[in-house]
């Protein structure tokens, strides 16, 4: 996409969780480039050393350069901690100067690719497995609704991991 063809996405909040590689990563490049100065960034993942290294990239781009703000959440989303600390920072770095909140619930995790469906049959390993990938997602975005002031005009995106990469076996 051209410069010129480019949508400003205006003074934005931008939570993105998985934050530290891939899918998660690209957007959060992407978005760096969309938001106007004085926009926030919120990276959340498990991984702290990568999501510190994207800090300092996006920190060294123009972006960055020009009033981007970008903060490092380290934090397991499958666990309430994790969760609140997410809220917490989020709550923070909402300004009454933010135009809009997106968040894009990336984390999830694809589990062990090489079992067939048949073989799950632990509970536990079954809800951490659903609490990471849909728990999470769901709430994840209620608490933000809750804790930011209204009137919020959000955008929450949900990635399906795991029907990008395969359809499961049975």
């Amino acid at each position: 996409m051209s410069s010129s063809q480019r949508t400003d996405l205006g003074r934005a909040l931008c939570i993105i969780t998985g934050a530290s590689r891939g899918f998660g990563r690209t957007v959060a490049r992407e978005l760096s480039r969309l938001v106007k100065p004085g926009s926030v960034l919120i990276l959340t993942a498990r991984s702290e050393e990568n999501l510190r290294s994207l800090e300092v990239e996006l920190a060294g781009s123009e972006a960055g350069k020009s009033g981007l703000l970008v903060q490092c959440v380290p934090a397991d989303l499958a666990q309430m901690a994790g969760l609140q600390s997410v809220v917490s920072a989020s709550r923070a770095a909402f300004s009454e100067h933010i135009d809009h909140v997106i968040l894009v619930n990336n984390a999830a995790s694809l589990g062990d690719v090489s079992r067939f469906t048949s073989s799950f049959t632990d509970m536990a390993e079954v809800d951490s497995y659903l609490s990471l990938n849909v728990t999470s997602c769901l709430c994840l975005t209620a608490r933000l609704l809750q804790a930011l002031p209204p009137p919020i005009r959000a955008l929450s995106l949900r990635r399906q991991h795991h029907l990008a990469v395969r359809p499961a076996a049975f």
